[in-house]
């Protein structure tokens, strides 16, 4: 197998499977919201405005710096040290393997960039064609030249940072909040961004409710979709909870660590619950208000409870994220009150997570 189908298979296909939540989303908004004559309206107003192309390669860098993002954290991680390799090809190779790999992730800006190109050319804007084009090949190049020089960098070491120096040692947190802090100080760019999407779908969400005759199941399909933004927040917090798994030698009781869980999933999801009691529309019946408020937190702790019993890899994780948001939207569109969809989740979690933690407690030694 040649270096670069190698190099495609780990970096592009495991990029696109990891973030198979937001390209969900995008198709969702793409596809389930707008049809032929809002995209065609919607590329014409780009092809023929400036402050629009503009904005539009704003939010284009913005999935770069994602790509650039999950590349920097491929490099660092022990288990691609064979990507470190590159840097013992020539410089020309790199160059051309690494922008094959970057434009190969970049394909949905660089497809929709094409056909916008079909409006520039209607219209006759080739000045705003060039300028996309052309922006997406330096940003291309830059996000290149960068791996090449951190190809080249040794791999990045841990340290303790301010908290566990200064803070810890005056305050102890609860272990509910241990993965709250560790989102916070070790991923903040993957919460501002998760926390961001979601709310903006959310949003989103209540003002298409506002604007035509819809009932709480557009509602609920718009926190299915905000959840999705959320998903890798679950997957990182069974990822915490593997590393931090000498926490179960500890005197804790099983109900301590099952409610412990439920805190620390609840708690993700606090933003949420703020827009949706903020929003709410006051013609949807209290069960559905009821149902709507715990919709997330019910799925994510339905997800986390499969993943103790299942566990995946993050590259399939996706995978089932997607099949389970199916099965909730066959069942939210036949109308299924979300209180029994909710009471079925969650009575499957903690029916799972006591057998697991059971499992885990008879075993800690004594």
């Amino acid at each position: 197998m040649s270096s670069l189908r190698v190099l495609i298979r780990s970096l592009v296909r495991v990029f696109y499977e990891t973030n198979l939540g937001f390209f969900l989303i995008v198709l969702y908004f793409a596809f389930g919201l707008m049809g032929g004559n809002e995209h065609v309206a919607f590329a014409t107003s780009i092809a023929t405005s400036l402050p629009l192309t503009l904005l539009t390669l704003f939010l284009w860098s913005i999935y770069y710096l994602k790509i650039l993002g999950f590349l920097y954290k491929i490099i660092n991680q022990n288990s691609y040290t064979f990507i470190r390799q590159l840097s013992l090809h020539s410089l020309n190779k790199q160059f051309i393997w690494l922008f094959s790999i970057v434009f190969q992730m970049g394909m949905p800006a660089w497809a929709y960039a094409f056909f916008i190109a079909n409006f520039n050319f209607t219209y006759h804007t080739y000045g705003l064609f060039i300028l996309i084009i052309g922006f997406l090949i330096v940003i291309n190049t830059l996000i290149v030249v960068i791996v090449i020089k951190l190809l080249k960098k040794p791999t990045r070491e841990a340290s303790l940072g301010f908290w566990h120096t200064h803070i810890s040692k005056k305050i102890s947190l609860p272990y509910s909040l241990w993965y709250i802090r560790h989102l916070f100080v070790h991923e903040p760019l993957l919460a501002f961004f998760t926390k961001a999407s979601s709310l903006f779908l959310l949003s989103f969400s209540f003002y298409l409710f506002e604007t035509d005759m819809y009932d709480w199941r557009l509602l609920a399909i718009g926190a299915l979709f905000a959840f999705i933004a959320n998903s890798m927040l679950i997957y990182n917090n069974y990822e915490f909870n593997a590393k931090n798994y000498w926490v179960f030698n500890l005197p804790r009781t099983r109900t301590s660590i099952i409610s412990n869980s439920l805190i620390t999933t609840s708690l993700l999801f606090v933003p949420e619950v703020i827009i949706i009691l903020v929003r709410m529309p006051s013609i949807i019946a209290l069960s559905d208000k009821t149902g709507l408020l715990l919709i997330q937190i019910c799925l994510a702790c339905f997800l986390l409870s499969t993943l103790l019993i299942r566990p995946v890899p993050k590259e399939d994780y996706g995978k089932r994220v997607f099949y389970v948001l199916i099965g909730m939207i066959f069942l939210i569109m036949y109308s299924i009150s979300l209180i029994t969809i909710n009471l079925i989740l969650l009575g499957i979690s903690v029916y799972i997570l006591t057998r697991y933690y059971n499992y885990i407690l008879n075993k800690r030694p004594t």
